[in-house]
């Protein structure tokens, strides 16, 4: 596990994606310390276990290069696209941690947005991380899965028992009112594989 601490202005650390990159501040945030600086001129920030959002299993930064093994398997990344306009709550994680909870309205060039906007608190309607609501229940009144493939999800019947459906389960569409209709869902996180990216 990466331990950045004690990172210095000026280390140099590797990153999973970005390769090699130069530490220019280590105290931006309270939840995101360690900014690093890349090649390509990009600028993320991190926390002290070299993670870009609490969301990720791993950390993304390290100390020395790091091999990746090619038979390893890889994370397939949730496609948060059909969000867009569902006015389901998502949960965004602003620069210094902070959580804004609303509606996803577009994605553009990796930045989610929502039309949230608070002008007492001075949030911003623009976020690089975003997830669907966890641990929250969600009403649903019928229709194809509101929700993308990848998310671990328990639901509520119509008969007021729960369970964990499958993504295609057929009481998501209410096509016969039956007892089995699924009338709520919570999400309760990721599904092993798959990574909010």
């Amino acid at each position: 596990m990466t331990d950045l601490s004690k990172a210095q202005v000026g280390d140099k650390i590797w990153h999973v994606v970005h390769g090699w990159g130069v530490i220019s501040d280590t105290s931006y945030s309270n939840s995101y310390p360690v900014v690093v600086d890349f090649i390509n001129n990009d600028k993320y920030s991190f926390d002290l276990s070299g993670k870009q959002h609490s969301t990720n299993l791993l950390p993304s930064l390290y100390w020395e290069e790091q091999k990746m093994n090619p038979d390893t398997e890889r994370l397939i990344s949730i496609d948060l696209a059909q969000m867009r306009d569902s006015d389901i709550d998502m949960e965004f994680v602003d620069e210094d941690g902070g959580l804004i909870i609303g509606p996803l309205s577009c994605i553009r060039k990796g930045l989610f947005y929502t039309s949230i906007h608070s002008i007492a608190t001075h949030t911003r309607s623009c976020f690089k991380n975003c997830r669907v609501r966890e641990s929250h229940w969600h009403s649903w009144s019928g229709g194809d899965c509101p929700l993308p493939e990848g998310l671990d999800v328990e639901v509520r019947l119509r008969n007021e028992q729960t369970c964990s459906p499958d993504h295609d389960d057929e009481g998501w569409s209410h096509e016969f009112y039956e007892f089995h209709d699924i009338i709520a869902f919570k999400v309760l996180g990721v599904k092993e594989g798959y990574t909010y990216g």
